[in-house]
């Protein structure tokens, strides 16, 4: 049987490490991005013969959608997702009517769905949200839905809230036809967002009224991808818009959200509990109402759209994310202290490149911003002016202008390995770690509040995350835990037995590396769509080793620097000492908001990322020092050439 060789020892050792259950020693978004695609079946579960959507907006904004759907049915799985279709809308300024739904089996026989087959019930996703929720869907079950038959519907939907709208031209099935078509008055505005030209458009004017029609045919499906662009920054993806600049989103927001009768800044500050009342900094104040107030998370569109005065929602002692930012807002304002809302998007939308889209659902949720800091109501336990949401753009509502938006401290991650050998198989690790931003909220809420035999438990997974033969030499110390803090700060030491790569007198000691380069490296060679990166983070991760006795240095991995699109890196090694007992190797990965091509770009990156990821570049080598008396090796025992 032929011995696998040094470097492919450690590529086997390190895949261990890459494939541990818990990864707290990276932040918990890196640790989501290491998936690797699934396989793609390249039958479809469905083809969708025909979507046909008709607006009729009104002079008011208010508009009827008529949708036309019909959808041939493959597979036990295109079965199981199109057995019951779902209408999702809000009912405190939507309705939806079934005008028909029917399936039409393999043999072209027809069975209609009955009133008893059509369901309206609360939206799921709002389920924690329910008080503040007017967020409903509509389901239909159609009946006899077997491989080869076809579904059909017929709806109805009236909205009296303004007219936009979000049309994908591609989704998780091949699309035959689909035609979206909006008929308005001719004078009023639409704004419209497209950035492919592979989908037609038509317009036609007659009388007072102007009639715009887009149609795709035989769209494929598209393949899902991790780190995909979000649906609103697809490149077939449509919005439209009847608003004409940000300033009509702007007032749009406000209108909702500042509609409550004006408060009462003094019987507002004699309502505050004795312990807020006394605070004049917004970091304490926002951590005071925090814990004062229980707060339910839920999108703008799918609420009631009906935010309650400040001091109802101080003295009910909870509200909607919405509620609470109104109710700071006007506690700032009773405390002479200046503020403002801006509207934002949770998901990561890339903004920059929807400017001219005008549409108020590409936001979701709202932010405070007092003294040049963001504060975020949507954060369980999140620092002061930590939103998870860096580098993103908002809409300011006083001035319906775009801001950008930054956290006090920037997510970032720094590892720190002070690796010192007593001989070529064991060594003793002092590890300090760093997590800033939001890199530190996963390990908050791993720490707090653990009971002696729950933190033995964290302990252990947290060293076996660092190595997987790691046994521990002191108790695992995590500082910064308290709510104010914007860094967790992990302390570690450990010994190391039996870890040892050898081949002949050389050994070789691999180097973690920051985990993004991992998750990159799980990728496929090709992609379909562009690559996109949400959130801004630094990475870096150093390794101090320092030789025993006996083993001299005989290699290092080569330093590299390199960027391509929003992802640069760089890393060093190099020996600290005279003797070059003592080497110092570091790497550090930086990424910013922004979106690869999936071309050339992205084969770059690749090719970058498999030379940072091959073992031979991250490895330092060392030999054994001969004696000067030959005999003492053969009396110790060692191999003699």
């Amino acid at each position: 049987m032929k011995r696998p060789s040094p470097f492919g020892i450690i590529r086997i050792l390190l895949t261990i490490l890459l494939y541990l259950p818990v990864s707290v020693a990276i932040s918990q978004n890196c640790t989501a991005w290491a998936r690797s695609n699934p396989e793609q079946d390249s039958r479809p579960d469905a083809t969708i013969l025909l979507v046909e959507k008709n607006y009729q907006v009104d002079p008011d904004g208010n508009y009827t959608l008529t949708l036309h759907l019909k959808t041939k049915i493959h597979t036990y799985r295109g079965r199981k997702n199109w057995a019951d279709f779902k209408i999702s809308y809000n009912s405190q300024f939507e309705q939806v009517r079934i005008i028909e739904a029917k399936t039409i089996g393999r043999d072209g026989s027809t069975e209609k769905v009955t009133p008893k087959e059509i369901h309206d019930i609360t939206d799921p996703s709002t389920q924690s949200a329910s008080l503040f929720s007017s967020a409903r869907l509509k389901v239909v079950n159609f009946p006899s839905v077997e491989e080869g038959c076809t579904v059909e519907l017929l709806m109805e939907k009236k909205s009296r809230l303004g007219f936009w709208t979000l049309e994908t031209f591609s989704g998780d099935n091949p699309i035959l036809l689909k035609k979206v078509e909006v008929t308005m008055p001719s004078t009023m505005n639409l704004s419209v967002h497209l950035m492919t030209n592979e989908i037609e458009s038509q317009k036609r004017e007659k009388g007072n009224t102007k009639t715009i029609t887009w149609t795709g045919k035989n769209r494929p499906k598209i393949i899902s991808e991790p780190f995909m662009p979000p649906i609103q920054n697809r490149p077939d993806t449509l919005i439209l818009s009847s608003l004409g600049t940000w300033q009509d989103v702007s007032k749009l927001f406000s209108s909702t959200l500042f509609r409550a009768t004006p408060t009462d800044t003094q019987a507002l500050l004699a309502a505050l509990p004795q312990n807020i009342r006394q605070i004049d900094d917004p970091d304490e104040l926002y951590i005071k109402l925090s814990k004062a107030i229980e707060i339910y998370p839920i999108g703008f569109f799918k609420s009631n759209l009906d935010i309650r005065p400040p001091i109802t929602t101080l003295k009910s002692g909870y509200g909607s994310q919405m509620d609470a930012i109104v109710l700071f807002k006007n506690i700032l304002k009773a405390k002479g202290m200046d503020s403002s809302v801006v509207a934002a998007n949770s998901g990561g939308i890339f903004l920059k490149k929807l400017k001219d889209s005008h549409c108020p659902s590409l936001f979701n949720t709202f932010l405070l911003k007092c003294k040049d800091k963001f504060y975020s109501f949507d954060m369980k336990e999140a620092p002061p002016g930590i939103t998870g949401m860096d580098g993103q753009m908002a809409l300011d509502l006083e001035s319906g202008r775009f801001i950008t938006i930054r956290d006090t401290s920037p997510k970032e991650t720094v590892q720190e390995y002070v690796v010192k050998m007593s001989s070529p198989a064991s060594f003793v690790v002092d590890y300090v770690g760093e997590f800033k931003g939001t890199s530190g909220i996963f390990l908050k809420n791993s720490f707090k509040d653990l009971t002696p035999e729950e933190f033995k438990v964290r302990q252990s997974i947290f060293y076996h995350s660092l190595h997987p033969l790691a046994h521990p030499l002191e108790k695992l110390k995590v500082q910064g835990l308290s709510r104010q803090s914007t860094k967790v700060r992990t302390v570690a030491r450990y010994n190391v037995q039996g870890f040892q790569v050898k081949n002949s007198n050389t050994f070789f000691f691999p180097l973690k590396i920051p985990g993004l380069l991992e998750s990159l490296f799980a990728l496929l060679p090709e992609r379909k769509n562009d690559l996109f990166i949400k959130n801004p983070s630094i990475q870096k991760v150093s390794f101090s080793l320092t030789l025993p006795e006996g083993l001299e240095l005989k290699g290092l991995p080569p330093a590299n620097k390199g960027a391509v699109g929003p992802i640069s890196w760089m890393s060093t090694c190099r020996s600290k000492s005279e003797d070059s007992k003592s080497v110092l190797c570091t790497n550090t990965v930086t990424v910013q908001r922004g979106l690869i091509d999936k071309g050339q770009e992205y084969s770059r990156l690749r090719k970058a990322v498999q030379r940072l990821m091959d073992i031979r570049t991250r490895t330092i080598k060392m030999m054994e020092i001969a004696p000067e008396n030959p005999s003492l090796a053969q009396n110790s025992g060692g191999e003699q050439k």
